[in-house]
C-alpha cells in the first residue's frame, strides 16, 4: 500500500498537484525527482478508482514514459478490427501492438511511483476552491476525512479530469461545446466468446453517432464494451439505452458486471492551458486524442512536461504565465500538429455517409492484410472522397 501523509503536519509546498490519475502521479514523480516539494491529492480513497476509461494503450507509446509491469497488463492486443455498419469486418494489418491495462492497478502503481520518488500523497481530500495570497502563492482549500485543510503552494497542476475546476478557479475557459465532448458509457461483460488479442470497432450512426463502439477484451471471456456519443446527437441518443441495444445485438451472451459513464473532450487542446502559477494537464486540458478518444499516454506525457516546467518556474523564481507559458508551447510543438489532424480526420469520419463506409470497409477487405493500416484507410476515402483532400492536406503536408 503506498504512504498516505495523513500526519502531514507540513501545510507549504513547491507544487500541489490536484488529481492521482496518470497526469498527476507523472507530475508529482518528476517534479520530487527534480528536487520540488510536492503534495498529490486525490478525491477518491483510492487512485484509480473507479475506474473511468476503456483501459486501452498503444505499447510504443506508453513503454517511451514508464517501465511496464505485468501485473497491469488484462491482456496484449495484436490486432485490430473495424466493423461497418453493415456488419462486415475488416482485421487492420498488425501494426495494433498494445495492452489493456488494469486501471485500478496501474494508477495506483503510478502513484507508488510518485511518493517514492519523494511526493507527498494525500488521498480522500476534496479540493474545494484557491486563492491567491499577498505574496502572490496560491492557497488550496480542502476537506480531508471531515478536516478543513489550507495549502499554501507556489504553483497548482490541475490534473483533475474532464470537469476540471482547477482551470476554472484559475480563470482559465474550459468549457465546452457539444461538439466538443462525447458522452461516453462502457459495460464490462463477461463470459463473451471474442479473441483476447483483438480490439474491436464499430462504426454505427444508430448505436453511436458521431463517435463508435469498442470492444477492449481483457482475457478470460471478460471484455470492456461501451460506446461514444457526440454531444450534438446525446438529446436525441441516450448512451445507455443505446449501449444496452447494441450489446442485446451483438453480444446477447453477455453478463454485465460493472458499468460506468463519463465524458470525453474531443478537440485539439485548450487555447490556454496555463495562468499564473497555474498549469493542466489530461483530460483538465483537453489533450485527450479527438480521434480515438484516448488519452492515458498523452496525458502522462503531459503531466511530466507540466512538472519540468513548475520547476523550473520556480527557479526561476517567475511562476506567471508568460513565462509557464513555454510549457503550452512544448506541448504543441510536439503533440499539436497531430492532435489537429486528428481533429480533422474524426469530423470527416463523423460527416461519412453509412453507404459511404460500408464501401470503405469493403475496399480495404480487398487489401492484402499487411497493408491494412489507417494510412490506407484514409488515403482509400480522399481517393474516393477527392473534395476532402484540401481540407486534410494542409495539416499533412
Amino acid at each position: 500500500m503506498y504512504r498516505n501523509c495523513y500526519d502531514m503536519k507540513k501545510y507549504t509546498f513547491d507544487i500541489t498537484i490536484i488529481g492521482a490519475g496518470p497526469a498527476g502521479s507523472m507530475a508529482a514523480k518528476r517534479a520530487a525527482e527534480k528536487g520540488a516539494s510536492v503534495l498529490l491529492i486525490e478525491k477518491d480513497k483510492y487512485a484509480g478508482i473507479p475506474v473511468r476509461c476503456a483501459e486501452g494503450v498503444y505499447r510504443d507509446e506508453i513503454t517511451r514514459l514508464v517501465d511496464i509491469d505485468d501485473s497491469w497488463i488484462c491482456s496484449k492486443i495484436i490486432f485490430s478490427e473495424l466493423v461497418s455498419p453493415d456488419g462486415n469486418r475488416v482485421r487492420a494489418a498488425e501494426d495494433a501492438s498494445g495492452f489493456i491495462l488494469d486501471r485500478k492497478k496501474f494508477d495506483q502503481a503510478l502513484a507508488i511511483l510518485s511518493v517514492e520518488s519523494g511526493a507527498d500523497l494525500r488521498t480522500e481530500t476534496y479540493a474545494s476552491g484557491m486563492k491567491k495570497n499577498v505574496h502572490g502563492e496560491w492557497e488550496v482549500s480542502a476537506c480531508t476525512r471531515g478536516e478543513d485543510i489550507k495549502i499554501l503552494t507556489k504553483v497548482v497542476i490541475g490534473a483533475d479530469g474532464v470537469e476540471s475546476r482547477v482551470g476554472r478557479w484559475a480563470g482559465i475557459d474550459t468549457s465546452l461545446k457539444l461538439r466538443e465532448i462525447e458522452s461516453c458509457c462502457q459495460f464490462t461483460l463477461a463470459d463473451l466468446n471474442i479473441d483476447d488479442q483483438t480490439v474491436q470497432f464499430y462504426m454505427s450512426k444508430e448505436f453511436a453517432p458521431g463517435g463508435y463502439a469498442w470492444v477492449f477484451p481483457k482475457s478470460g471471456g471478460l471484455a470492456n464494451v461501451g460506446l461514444g456519443i457526440l454531444g450534438t446527437y446525446v438529446k436525441d441518443v441516450n448512451p445507455e439505452k443505446s449501449l444496452k441495444n447494441f450489446v442485446k445485438r451483438y453480444f446477447p451472451e453477455g453478463r454485465v458486471i460493472s458499468q460506468i459513464a463519463g465524458g470525453v473532450p474531443v478537440l485539439p487542446g485548450l487555447k490556454d492551458m496555463v495562468a499564473d502559477g497555474v498549469l493542466l494537464a489530461g483530460d483538465a486540458a483537453r489533450q485527450v486524442d479527438p480521434l480515438s478518444g484516448g488519452g492515458i499516454t498523452n496525458s502522462m506525457a503531459a503531466g511530466i512536461m507540466a512538472a519540468e516546467h513548475a520547476v523550473r518556474s520556480i527557479e526561476q523564481k517567475d511562476t506567471s504565465k508568460k513565462n509557464l507559458t513555454a510549457y503550452q508551447k512544448e506541448w504543441d510543438r510536439k503533440f499539436g500538429k497531430k492532435m489537429r489532424l486528428s481533429s480533422k480526420l474524426k469530423k470527416v469520419v463523423d460527416d461519412l455517409d453509412e453507404e459511404v463506409f460500408n464501401n470503405l470497409v469493403g475496399k480495404m477487405s480487398l487489401l492484402p492484410q499487411q497493408k491494412r493500416t489507417p494510412f490506407a484507410f484514409f488515403k482509400t476515402l480522399l481517393l474516393n472522397q477527392p473534395k476532402l483532400f484540401l481540407d486534410v492536406a494542409k495539416f499533412i503536408l
